[in-house]
């Protein structure tokens, strides 16, 4: 699966005129993200599956509290897993971030009373694993 999404988002109104028509903040351009998986269906390996993926986000837009109009990175990710599956069985390990970039984000805590702007670093390399029976 591969997704792309474009974002035009621009500020409408704004008490600073100057603000009008700028890229809305802790926006993103152009965002892209795909996950692809391979199960083998046959023989000894069958149930065993290998999966792969990347997150990307490019021309983000700063924050009102710096000079600059983007920020200077893009946000990247790759991620991956290997996953097992027999009868009821299974087992799943998900490796984020496997080339462990530094990544951060932007938000806005206005929904908590907060009446600030903030960076937020993503998680170096972890990992999940997951086991799973149905019934």
């Amino acid at each position: 699966m591969l997704n792309y999404a474009y974002t035009d988002a621009k500020i409408s109104k704004y008490n600073d005129a100057a603000r009008i028509g700028q890229m809305l903040y802790g926006t993103a351009r152009h965002i892209a993200n795909s996950w692809l998986t391979y199960t083998v269906q046959d023989g000894g390996f069958r149930g065993l599956g290998v999966s792969t993926g990347f997150k990307l986000q490019t021309k983000r837009a700063a924050w009102p509290v710096t000079k600059e109009k983007y920020l200077p990175d893009n946000f990247f990710s790759i991620d991956a897993g290997m996953s097992y599956k027999r009868d009821n069985y299974n087992i799943a390990l998900v490796v984020n971030n496997v080339i462990n970039r530094y990544n951060y984000v932007g938000f806005y805590p206005g929904a908590w009373g907060y009446k600030h702007y903030g960076w937020r670093a993503m998680p170096p390399t972890n990992f999940r694993l997951s086991l799973g029976y149905s019934f």
